[in-house]
């Protein structure tokens, strides 16, 4: 944040105790306690990493022009629909490393990696390719310190075009 309360506010904060700082340019310094990164965001960073090193679609498969991609989240019974999307990357900008988040906020390891399955319908030279994946992430319950397989579904529908 660049702009820092200043004016009546400002004045009015003084008195707040030791989470504020006033400093020589009459600016207000929020003190903020360092936290300890979560097992989920360590790994999505990980991964986060793996999929910017990768190279984009368009220089990997040269002979992919169009790719659509439909996506349905449903839960570890397959009945529930927890989510979806549909969309159609830019092959020039996409990555190689085509996974998906598992949507469920307490899983940790998982989420779904198409790269394999799009890799093989490219080499077939499939028009289209639909399948199911299921997240091999563990959920961990911090209020009951339990630890379950997450099991959550994700349905893929791929359109692509060469």
């Amino acid at each position: 944040m660049d702009s820092y309360p200043t004016g009546q506010y400002a004045r009015s904060c003084r008195g707040a105790g030791a989470a504020l700082q006033n400093t020589a340019s009459n600016r207000i310094n929020f003190v903020r306690p360092s936290r300890k990164p979560s097992p989920r965001a360590v790994y999505r960073l990980a991964e986060s990493q793996r999929v910017n090193e990768s190279s984009s679609l368009a220089q990997r498969f040269p002979k992919l022009k169009t790719l659509k991609v439909v996506l349905d989240y449903f839960d570890a019974s397959g009945v529930t629909r927890t989510g979806g999307m549909t969309f159609k990357p830019n092959l020039e900008h996409a990555k190689s490393v085509f996974r998906f988040n598992c949507v469920n906020g307490d899983c940790v390891g998982g989420d779904y990696d198409l790269s394999g399955e799009l890799s093989q319908a490219i080499a077939s030279r499939r028009k289209s390719l639909t399948g199911e994946l299921r997240c091999q992430g563990v959920r961990h319950n911090k209020e009951i310190d339990e630890r379950a397989p997450c099991q959550s579904i994700l349905r893929y529908k791929l359109s692509l075009g060469y």
